[in-house]
């Protein structure tokens, strides 16, 4: 997504642009590897309407940082309906059974998080997808990009997706090879572990 007026414009061409809450987009003063990104520390989110998902699956990359390394922090809410609702924290992955804690600190610089999450009860209306929001936290810190998909994408497509933000924004992945668009390794975690900090490039 990028920063186009008073939305964050979907750039997937699918029209599924994300509105802030006050109707006045954040600061994008701040960088992230040298590539802008918004700043959120007053309660700010956007949301936006991503349609009937009759799959009742969803994939969602979130690039983002925290300023609080104790704070729970929010980072994405898909409402199913009425009474559930999917979505993560910093700490807490969200289900139509209730929460998981995975954590109990944030990371103090860039981090790619990936959730895939799936659900029983079809939904009954139009979900709706919160950036920056979940269970009532906010997000105090900064976002620089969000995608959404609205079924599983292979594991091979995941690593093909974090490899690219990850390079674009520097951040480190564990424990996993880099992978481009055409499933080539471009760097090689077996080979060279000492070398992986923060690995940081051209992303395309």
């Amino acid at each position: 997504t990028q920063q186009v007026d008073t939305v964050w414009r979907d750039v997937s061409n699918h029209g599924h642009h994300a509105t802030p809450r006050s109707g006045i987009m954040p600061p994008c003063l701040s960088l992230m590897n040298f590539n802008k990104c918004f700043e959120f520390s007053n309660g700010e989110y956007f949301s936006l309407p991503v349609g009937t998902n009759d799959s009742r699956q969803a994939d969602v990359i979130v690039v983002y940082e925290t300023y609080d390394s104790i704070a729970e922090n929010a980072l994405w809410q898909l409402q199913i309906d009425s009474a559930k609702r999917v979505g993560q924290t910093t700490q807490r992955i969200l289900n139509d059974n209730g929460q998981i804690i995975y954590d109990s600190i944030n990371r103090m610089k860039p981090v790619i998080n990936y959730l895939a999450q799936s659900w029983r009860t079809p939904e009954t209306t139009f979900p709706m997808l919160t950036l920056c929001m979940a269970d009532s936290l906010p997000l105090n810190g900064k976002i620089a990009e969000a995608l959404y998909f609205d079924h599983r994408i292979s594991d091979t497509a995941v690593i093909q997706w974090i490899s690219y933000l990850a390079v674009k924004y520097g951040i480190t992945l564990a424990q996993t090879d880099y992978l481009d668009s055409r499933k080539n390794v471009i760097w090689d975690c077996t080979n060279y572990p000492d070398y992986c900090g923060t690995i940081a490039g051209v992303g395309r």
